[in-house]
């Protein structure tokens, strides 16, 4: 149950009267006493979330040298991402849901190359005591 909204004698001889929100309440006293006053029904709730999710996450840096030893480096500035994942989660009932993440590192000498992803996570969980059940 939510929030309710209740009205000490708002009814037609004094009652009281309780609804979900203040413009229901209005609504109840004021259809008792004969009036015709109607105040719209609240907004539906939102629909339910999907039982997927997509998320990506992403460790980066920018750089700058402005003075090394090595003549290579001298000035040198750019982004670098350090590590990627990529998470599918995957929920089949509130006791079963799932995950498969893939994690991609540099190789940290700032030479470029690729980041070659791997699986990091993939499992199946199985929840068979939940809170609340005895």
């Amino acid at each position: 149950m939510g929030v309710g909204i209740t009205r000490l004698g708002a009814g037609p001889n004094g009652e009281t009267v309780t609804g979900d929100n203040d413009a229901r309440a209005a609504s109840c006293s004021s259809s008792s006493t004969g009036s015709r006053s109607r105040f719209p029904d609240p907004p539906a709730p939102p629909p339910p979330a999907p039982p997927y999710r997509f998320s990506g996450l992403m460790f980066g840096d920018f750089y700058y040298f402005s003075q090394d030893h090595d003549s290579t480096w001298e000035n040198q500035q750019g982004f670098w991402f350090r590590r990627l994942y990529f998470t599918f989660d995957y929920t089949f009932t509130p006791n079963v849901s799932t995950r498969f993440r893939l994690e991609a590192n540099s190789n940290g000498k700032l030479a470029g190359g690729s980041l070659t992803p791997y699986v990091k996570d993939a499992y199946l969980r199985l929840d068979f005591f939940t809170a609340g059940s005895s």
